[in-house]
């Protein structure tokens, strides 16, 4: 599930850490409009927080597998590598 994430998972997760720390401090980008916040990363997140759950939970790797193959998870991957920093 590695390909959901930009090659560069260091520049990614400090645009993580920037949204997450403009959200939480009330920055005025998302004071006068919250649709700015990014549509693909917030699905990476989701998906990330997930995978991790389902680590924890030993999940088979039929699991994994699975989501692999659903269409959303495609999409999300071909995004990654198209426009891997949207609105940075």
């Amino acid at each position: 599930m590695r390909q959901l994430l930009p090659v560069d998972t260091d520049d990614w997760a400090k645009k993580v850490k920037e949204v997450r720390h403009d959200l939480a401090h009330h920055k005025p980008r998302f004071r006068r409009n919250a649709v700015q916040v990014d549509h693909l990363l917030s699905e990476q997140l989701y998906w990330l927080f997930v995978l991790c759950i389902l680590r924890l939970a030993d999940a088979p790797d039929d699991v994994y597998a699975s989501i692999a193959r659903h269409p959303q998870i495609r999409w999300l991957s071909d995004q990654a590598k198209v426009d891997p920093y949207p609105s940075a």
